[in-house]
């Protein structure tokens, strides 16, 4: 029988308070063998000291952390075999990159030669083999974080924790890097556990997404469910920028202009929700909601229109045709979303 891998990491009912503020509410989270998790969620959420918490930064006012299997709740982060990227690199200025990996491999090899090997290897899977004895002061920003990277690894992780490791780079690099990392995690097939404010990098690099919010897990499932599909409104949120309107029921249903819903019969109203890209101009008779155009904008080569719908309030959209400012046009929405 083929032998189960365990999980990286396992979160039981871990709760965790600040004076009389909870920060965490009994959270359950799993990271599979070599499964790349991204934590989304607003400010506040909870998804700094959530990884705090599995570092063992900070202690659990209850429930339980496992690592590799571990009991690793009150242990001490240098016995819990874990890697960390933190945003700001925390690299040591006086150490080369080389240095910076024989460090912390210091008896894990069984002597120098194997050390030289893993070393040369592990530069050479960062593309910094040629700048092995640079000083951090010497190397890019990229070039920083990928040292930041190596160190992570070469301790061997049960699972590696990434901190915003990219928000301090420039855009065009960010996506490079962020790519390069992921594939260079599932090669080594290690997990990790990844908090970004960055809807695209978490879309991009994981194969599940947990949302916080609150203090809690709100959601949690693949990229692609949550995007289109989440479970709720603070899930939708975390996962970009949304067109919202509070709609009044009325009769069973709530309406934006021709567009009908069902409401359930206890609510007075529901939030109708949708991303830009959902928008799309009414074909023939077909039915849909009347907006002006007020200004225009480019958004990474896309037009984009700010819209009024005719009660007064704002709409995101795409540009469409040749529409100037003051003109009207009826839209409709192909994926709307209902909480």
């Amino acid at each position: 029988m083929r032998e189960v891998s365990r999980d990286a990491l396992q979160l039981m009912a871990v709760h965790k308070r600040f004076g009389p503020k909870t920060v965490l509410k009994h959270l359950d989270l799993r990271v599979g063998a070599g499964e790349i998790v991204a934590i989304l969620g607003p400010s506040g959420g909870g998804k700094t000291t959530l990884l705090r918490l599995v570092a063992g930064l900070l202690l659990p006012d209850g429930g339980q952390i496992i690592i590799g299997g571990q009991d690793a709740t009150r242990l001490p982060p240098e016995r819990r075999r874990l890697g960390y990227v933190f945003q700001d690199y925390a690299l040591w200025p006086h150490l080369s990159a080389r240095q910076h990996l024989e460090l912390v491999m210091q008896g894990q090899a069984a002597g120098g030669a194997g050390t030289v090997a893993e070393v040369n290897a592990l530069l050479s899977s960062v593309g910094l083999l040629e700048q092995a004895q640079n000083r951090p002061g010497q190397l890019s920003g990229g070039q920083r974080q990928r040292v930041a990277l190596a160190r992570a690894l070469a301790v061997r992780p049960e699972l590696v924790l990434l901190d915003e490791p990219y928000s301090a780079l420039d855009p065009v690099l960010r996506e490079t890097l962020r790519g390069d990392v992921a594939a260079l995690l599932r090669a080594e097939g290690r997990a990790a556990l990844h908090v970004t404010h960055d809807p695209d990098e978490a879309l991009s690099v994981a194969d599940r997404l947990v949302v916080l919010s609150g203090g809690e897990l709100v959601d949690e499932g693949v990229p692609e469910r949550i995007y289109q599909h989440p479970r709720n409104l603070a899930s939708a949120r975390a996962l970009g920028r949304l067109n919202e309107f509070q709609l009044t029921s009325e009769h069973g249903r709530v309406s934006l202009g021709e567009l009908h819903w069902p409401s359930p019969v206890k609510q007075s109203g529901l939030t109708l929700a949708f991303r830009w890209e959902e928008t799309r101009p009414v074909q023939g008779e077909e039915p849909g909601f009347t907006v002006r155009l007020e200004t225009l904008f480019s958004s990474r080569g896309q037009r984009m229109g700010r819209y009024r719908l005719e009660s007064g309030e704002p709409l995101l959209a795409p540009l469409f045709g040749a529409l100037q400012p003051g003109d009207s046009t009826k839209l409709t929405i192909n994926r709307p979303l209902l909480f």
